[in-house]
């Protein structure tokens, strides 16, 4: 639904709800003005609020969910290019921890230290010893 046909749906179920809600207090007992105007408001935000959870709050969280899969998506995406730039690259690359532990490492990079990627990823920068070929 486009902004504009939400926007005169509501404007049209507030106007609806408040001339319902006016009838509404026509047959009610003379009340003060406090008491009157408190129970307008009330009414008013009863018989409003399921119009305004239907096309404004239920199509907006819709929207943000959708919009959070999206970039979760994209990020997903973005970690795996990532990878396989860095997988097939000619240089050797890793990628460590704070800690110095391998979370990625790409061929070039075994090679070059001599280890399988499995071996390299179960060991820290520290533990490395270069094998001769």
């Amino acid at each position: 639904m486009s902004p504009a046909l939400i926007f005169i749906a509501v404007a049209v179920s507030v106007f609806v709800s408040e001339a319902v809600v006016m009838l509404i207090l026509d047959l009610l007992p003379q009340q003060s003005r406090l008491t009157h105007a408190l129970t307008d408001a009330a009414l008013l935000v009863t018989i409003v609020l399921p119009t305004l959870y239907f096309l404004l709050f239920r199509p907006m969280v819709a929207h943000i969910s959708e919009r959070q899969r999206a970039e979760d998506s994209l990020l997903k995406n973005r970690d795996e290019q990532f990878k396989i730039m860095i997988r097939t690259s000619l240089d050797g690359f890793w990628i460590t921890d704070l800690r110095g532990r391998f979370l990625e490492v790409n061929n070039a990079y075994c090679q070059m230290m001599g280890y399988s990627r499995e071996e390299l990823l179960k060991m820290g920068v520290s533990e490395i010893q270069v094998i001769p070929r």
